[in-house]
Formats: structure tokens, sequence, C-alpha cells
């Protein structure tokens, strides 16, 4: 079996993890600043902020935003549903953009068409990894006085014109959930160049949980995955998963096992050294990925259509995404009878008009029904790539 994705662990993290448990090991004293210093610079901003979890940095921008009820928050309809509620419950308002039907990222256009005058915010997505188009979107909240939030949740590491994602809007948000390109067993951070913005995030999370928790139970799930999904055993799990009528219940046991805090924990001293080993391989990791991105792009049917990547964008290739003209349901159908797992509908993104009941943003409407996430990471060899190729090549003959 090829699995869609592989959970990037570093040599010995379960060892480690364990030795902390029982207290048998002093590696993580004071990782936390060091792993906020060392982000900020990577990213290129002044301030990081380590947290529980990257929409719980979400949510710390918004708060420290002093923002009224009401208040407007444009968010592009292809993204998590979960960020809608996260807004509403501030007593804020989501307002839905279309988004560009070949990037798949915030189109800015529908973005000005959106513009009243209680639009306070703006998120900025980079999907999947593939940075939108942020210096329009900063150059419009520069003009309209709207604050511009980056949702680097997929892309760390990604650039745009030579500068890191993260580091054009007023604040950003990182996630550092399992499957993430840096996986510390949950968390986020949030990075800033504001001082009071910085100061009043740090404000409320001081004192919140504790520094010393080991994530196990997340830990195990991992190992599980990593395990379990290349082997035929996996098999009967991703067939009822490619059912219409298992689909949802066995994704909600997933999501459950990999329950995103939404709690006031603290990121953990333990989290924060696994970051630090895991940035160090980050861009040796995209590296890797971008040489195996270009042949799996060179070995799909002329039909398949990747997401769009324009000039001056340096992706991280967190999914890879594209487009299909035949039924998606099929299609996956198809490729797991041959061997090979793929991620479809919500599985990818949400369309987030269903759950607002707007019909005003077409292209997300249509992507949502025709993207296909495909495997891709970094030790998939070329030969299985070429396989993934040749089957939808037959398919689509």
């Amino acid at each position: 079996m090829i699995p869609r994705r592989k959970i990037h662990i570093v040599r010995g993290e379960f060892s480690l993890a364990f030795k902390a448990f029982f207290n048998k090991t002093k590696h993580f004293y004071h990782c936390i600043t060091k792993w906020e210093e060392a982000f900020a610079d990577y990213i290129g901003v002044r301030h990081a902020i380590a947290v529980s979890s990257g929409r719980k940095g979400m949510s710390l921008i918004l708060k420290s935003l002093n923002l009224n009820p009401g208040d407007e928050v444009i968010i592009p309809a292809y993204t998590l549903k979960d960020l809608l509620g996260i807004i509403q419950r501030m007593g804020l308002v989501p307002v839905l953009a279309d988004i560009d039907p070949h990037t798949f990222n915030i189109d800015s256009k529908s973005v000005e068409r959106r513009i009243t005058a209680r639009t306070k915010v703006i998120i900025a997505t980079h999907l999947f990894g593939t940075p939108c188009q942020i210096e329009e979107l900063v150059t419009i909240g520069r003009v309209r006085s709207i604050y511009i939030i980056e949702d680097c949740a997929h892309a760390i590491g990604s650039e745009f014109k030579g500068k890191k994602a993260g580091s054009f809007g007023h604040a950003s948000f990182f996630s550092l959930e399992t499957i993430k390109p840096i996986n510390t067993y949950g968390g986020g951070m949030v990075v800033t160049n504001d001082e009071r913005l910085a100061r009043c995030v740090r404000t409320m999370i001081n004192g919140l949980g504790t520094k010393n928790k080991i994530p196990l139970k997340r830990l195990f799930f991992v190992f599980l995955e990593n395990l379990l999904l290349p082997t035929p055993l996996s098999f009967p799990l991703l067939y009822l998963l490619a059912s219409p009528r298992w689909n949802k219940k066995i994704y909600n046991v997933y999501r459950r096992t990999q329950k995103v805090s939404t709690s006031n924990d603290y990121f953990t001293e333990f989290q924060a050294y696994i970051g630090l080993k895991k940035l160090e391989t980050l861009e040796k990791r995209i590296s890797q990925r971008h040489k195996l991105a270009d042949l799996l792009k060179s070995s799909l049917p002329p039909s398949i259509e990747p997401q769009l990547i324009n000039e001056g964008i340096v992706p991280n290739y967190y999914f890879f995404v594209v487009q299909s003209p035949l039924n998606t349901k099929e299609t996956r159908k198809f490729l797991l009878m041959h061997g090979i797992d793929t991620g479809i509908e919500a599985e990818i993104a949400d369309d987030c008009g269903a759950f607002l009941g707007r019909e005003d943003c077409p292209a997300t409407t249509k992507i949502f029904r025709r993207t296909i996430h495909l495997p891709l990471y970094e030790d998939l060899s070329p030969s299985r790539i070429r396989y993934i190729g040749a089957v939808l090549g037959e398919l689509l003959q």
C-alpha cells in the first residue's frame, strides 16, 4: 500500500518520550525559549510564541486586536471549517471569499468585493503549503486599514519572493500537529513583528497548563499509523473510508484520535525539543519533496491538473493536490484497488459555504468536488511515483 502521507519522526523520538515520562532525562529544560528564538529567526520576524495549537494561535491573535462584536473577518471559503466557529464564538462575523480555481488560494478580487465598513481582518491562507498572493492582500490591508493575518498552518518553510510565509502579515499562526511538516505532536506558533500583540499573547498564555506533559497518546497513534498504513493490513480500513456509507464514521473516529487542543494547555518543553530537532532538517526535507513533486507532475496524464505554483512562489508541498476531470469518489476507489491511498473532499479541505448556507463561491464548490490528494513525502520512491502516474493514466484511457 502507498499511503497518502507519512508522519515525520526523528530517530529515537519514541524512546526519548518514554524516558522523559519517567523523568529519566534532562534534555528538555529551557527548550521553549530556544525553540521560540529559533522559529522567529527562521521565519524572519521579531517574536514567536509557542501555543497549544494553530487554532489557539488564531484565536489569540484575534483577541489581541481589540475587535468589537459584529466586526467582519474575511476568510477563504476553501479552508478548515473549524475556523468559522472560532470566529463566531468571539462574536465576529466570518465572511467567505472565493478562491482562484487553479492555485486553490484566496482570490484577492473576491476579497475586495467582500469588504465593507465592518471588515477588520483578512485571513490570508497559504493552502497546502503554497503561498497565496500575499503582497496583493497586504496592499489591500494597508489601503483599507485592515489587519492581515497569515494562516500558515500548512506553510512552514514556504516562500514568497524570497521571504518566508508568515513574515508578511500583521501576525501569523502555524500548526505543529502530527501530520504537519514539523510535527511536535500538537501545538502551534504565533509570530509577529508587533511588540504590543506579542506581549498581549504572552499575557494570555502565561501560567496555563503544564510545561512537562508528554503526549504519549499521540506518540502511540503516530507509531501505529506509520507502522500499519504502508502494509496490506490498512486496506480494510481505507476501503471503509472510501465508502460513502462509512466515510464520515471512520473519519470522525480518526479525528478523535488526533483531537486538536482547544483548551488552555501550554506548549511543552518536550515538544519544543522535538521541534528544534525537526527544524534542523526542514529545508533538506522540503528540497527532497520538490524533486519528487517535479517527477510526479511529469508522470501525470495531461488532464490531471496539479495545484498551480505561480512565479516567485516556493511551496513546501505539504499536500500534493490535483484536479481530476473524473468523479473523485470513483477515482479514489480505483486507485485504492491498485494499492494507492488518496484523500478527497473534506479530507483535504472544507467547502465552508456549505456550512454557512452560502452559494456565492462557485470556484470553491467546483474545486471541493474535483480535487484529489495524491501521495507525496520525502522518502517515497521514484518508482512508486511513476506507478501512481501510470495508474492514473490507465484510468483515463
